[in-house]
Formats: structure tokens, sequence, C-alpha cells
């Protein structure tokens, strides 16, 4: 096909690098892109297709779902990482926020989820967490501290952060060979997002990742340790509650870190790092190094 900018489906595969099987799964199951067709019933291509179609690929090649992938290269055709110099990138990030936060105050949960997805496909995953996730969450606290937000307006926005986080990370494919990493917060914690956020971010970087859940009943984790036998845990504590409502808490998970010296245990967050001050623990380790915690061992 000698056309400028009409392509058949074979030379869509070559520019593509996926098969044509692919590529009508796309079309037909998906609706991602609507070819002509010819008089004989051949398949026409447009450079627009091609570029969708890539915009797919580059999004599956970073671990998003083909649902999530599609979905977003849909809704977001405007917009193109391409097209965005470096200062105007920085300019839509900030005009995430702000239209999260508008769409926070109203408790407008679709409005925040279509946000959230745009955000996300415009930026990679770590950039979508520091640069549009974590200022909004941090807006979102410091309007409920200061009276600004009510109670059930940061409630519904973290909700929708929480989930959509979620999501994220059960999209992505998990190897069942790649060794487990078991996130929790500690009994009477229910801050459980940066819990969701490091388990999103380790299973980016291949660990079979699972969350147990916000404040867990007393001996929960012990005993969800011993059943699933992890290769890290993650500890978490964003107030010192868990440490006021069980002054013998930190002891005895430190006991049961040194009775399983297979499994390394971690623990973060900013009520951990203040209560552990000046504290010498046995077997788990208070860090907020995340490299330290998802480095997987060869």
């Amino acid at each position: 096909m000698n056309s400028p900018g009409r392509f058949t489906i074979r030379q869509v595969a070559e520019r593509t690098k996926l098969s044509t099987q692919v590529i009508r799964k796309w079309e037909e199951r998906y609706e991602l892109i609507k070819p002509q067709r010819l008089s004989n019933g051949y398949r026409v291509y447009t450079q627009q297709d091609v570029e969708t179609i890539l915009r797919v690929k580059a999004l599956v090649d970073q671990n998003y779902s083909l649902q999530t992938a599609i979905m977003n290269v849909k809704q977001q055709s405007d917009f193109s990482e391409d097209t965005i110099v470096p200062l105007e990138k920085e300019r839509l990030k900030s005009h995430f926020v702000e239209k999260l936060i508008k769409a926070g105050s109203n408790c407008e949960e679709a409005a925040l989820l279509r946000l959230l997805q745009r955000a996300h496909f415009e930026y990679p995953i770590d950039a979508f967490i520091q640069k549009v996730v974590l200022p909004f969450l941090k807006q979102v606290g410091d309007l409920w501290e200061s009276g600004g937000w009510s109670e059930y307006q940061e409630h519904i926005s973290s909700q929708v952060v929480r989930d959509y986080i979620s999501h994220l990370r059960k999209g992505i494919a998990q190897d069942p060979e790649m060794p487990l990493i078991l996130g929790t917060c500690l009994p009477y914690e229910m801050h459980e997002i940066p819990v969701h956020i490091m388990l999103l971010q380790a299973a980016q970087k291949g660990w079979r990742s699972m969350f147990l859940c916000p404040s867990p009943a007393v001996g929960a984790i012990e005993k969800a340790v011993e059943r699933l036998q992890p290769m890290k845990v993650i500890l978490s504590a964003m107030t010192v509650q868990p440490f006021s409502k069980d002054d013998q808490l930190l002891g005895r998970l430190d006991h049961f870190a040194v009775q399983h010296p297979h499994i390394q245990f971690f623990l973060g967050g900013s009520g951990a790092i203040q209560y552990t001050e000046g504290k010498k623990l046995r077997a788990i380790i208070v860090t907020e190094d995340l490299n330290e915690v998802l480095q997987i061992p060869r």
C-alpha cells in the first residue's frame, strides 16, 4: 500500500512489534481503533491508529494492565506525553492536584477517579505518586487538620486514592515464583495508604505483594506471617496510637521477629519513627529507606 499514512495490518504489526492477532484483538474486543475497510475487505490503518496502539503498548510495558492501558488511552486521547514540554508538565501536575482538591471538596467520587486516571496515564507510576498522589494527600491532611474540610470530605478523597492505588497494584501481573512481601498497618493504626503505595512499588520491582489490613487484631500479624511465610514484612504506623494503646506491642513483635530470622521485618511511618527514637530493637529494622525495604535478594 503506497498511500502515505495508510497501512496494512502487517505494516502496523511491523511498526508496533505486535502480532496481527493481538492488533485484531485490541480492535475487535476492546474497540481501541476503528480502521477503514477497502472494497476487498482489507483493513486500512492510519498513522493515528498506529500511535494509539503504541501508546497502549508503552503502558503495558510499564506493567499497566491491558484494560487499564486501553481505558486511559481512549479517555485521554487529547493528551500526549511527547508534546508536553517539562515546564508544562509541572504545571499539569499542579493542575491535577488543584482539580483533585476541588473534586474532593465537593465529594465528587467520579471526578476524583477520572482525574487520577488522567494523571496516571500522563506519568510513570513513580512520578504519578510523587508529583500527584502524595501532594494531594498532604493537602487533604492539611485541610482536615486546619478545619477547612470536614471528616467526610477527607474520608471520601482518601478512600478513592486508596482504592485506585490498590487497583493499580492488583493489575500488575505477579510471578508466583517471586518472593512475597507482606504489608500491614499495626493494630489501632488506620492510615493504610502508605502501605498500599509501598506495595505498589514493590510489585513494580517484581515482588509478589499482599496487604493484610488496617488495624489488625492483636496477634493477627503474627498468625499471617506464620501462615504466609513472606520474605519481608512491612509494618506501618503513621501515628503513635498503636504504641499508646498497647505499650507491649512493639516488644512482642520484635520478639516474634527474633524467632523468625529468615524473615526481614521493617517498621516505618512518622508515628513509628517518633516512638522508636532512642529505642533499640533486636530484629525489626526501623527505616524510611524504600530501596532498602524493596531490594530483592539475588
